[in-house]
């Protein structure tokens, strides 16, 4: 398989919110369910990895928005791994309408677990190189490094249970998404779009863990928001970080 990958999907109606807009969590999901399946056509999927004891594990994502598809509205997703920095493979990702419009671009930092230790391992275990297309990019730079908050209020609280857990039985990443876009009103959605997205997974959660939500809004630039949600308890470790960046957009 070519180290370019491209599919096609037509928005579901269980993936649209109340504004008819895709939601960002099936964004989220797509960008794993692409990444997956080019993964396996190029040998390095689950198929391939999990007899040698290893998996990938998404390490932070940067999604940028310029719209969000409609109901029945059809995606051509892109996709291709970038290049290789320290110890992540970087894939970049591209959402285009039938006029091979913007919709939204991503890049995406993954880590390769060893599956005994559960600890990274060096890329240069997997079966065969990964071929990049480093020439080819969907942005521009890498993200900022996020800064843990030293306070904020608190958004939500939650149970990890069944139905959040992947294959790798830990939390899904756009099961996070979708928590933390919950920590906020259906009236600050009515009169909201998010512009960009930077999420860092910094630790798993499982089944039965309970996680806080805690959120800080910069006051010289309001529309900026970090988020951080931790794991109840005395050590308090985090879970994930993000930076959300909104737009007023009243429906």
């Amino acid at each position: 398989m070519d180290s370019l990958y491209r599919t096609t999907f037509t928005v579901p109606p269980h993936e649209i919110d109340f504004s008819n807009r895709l939601k960002i969590s099936a964004l989220c999901n797509a960008i794993q369910t692409t990444a997956a399946d080019h993964a396996e056509g190029l040998d390095l999927g689950y198929k391939a990895l999990h007899p040698a004891g290893l998996f990938w594990v998404l390490s932070w994502v940067r999604l940028e928005i310029e719209r969000l598809p409609r109901y029945q509205d059809t995606i051509t997703a892109e996709t291709w791994p970038h290049r290789r920095y320290r110890i992540f493979s970087l894939r970049d990702f591209l959402f285009l309408d039938e006029q091979e419009q913007v919709y939204a671009r991503a890049r995406s930092a993954w880590l390769l677990i060893n599956a005994n230790s559960r600890r990274v391992t060096s890329l240069d275990n997997l079966p065969h190189p990964v071929h990049y297309l480093e020439e080819r990019s969907a942005l521009e730079s890498m993200p900022d490094k996020i800064h843990t908050m030293s306070d904020g209020e608190l958004l939500l609280e939650k149970e990890i249970r069944y139905s959040d857990l992947d294959l790798n039985q830990h939390t899904n990443n756009a099961r996070y998404v979708e928590f933390m876009l919950d920590g906020y009103s259906e009236e600050f959605h009515r009169r909201h779009r998010m512009q960009s997205l930077t999420f860092f997974f910094r630790s798993e959660s499982r089944c039965g863990d309970r996680l806080l939500l805690h959120r800080y809004i910069e006051p010289e630039r309001p529309s900026r928001h970090h988020l951080r949600a931790v794991k109840a308890g005395e050590d308090e470790k985090t879970v994930f970080q993000a930076v959300i960046d909104w737009l007023d957009d009243i429906i």
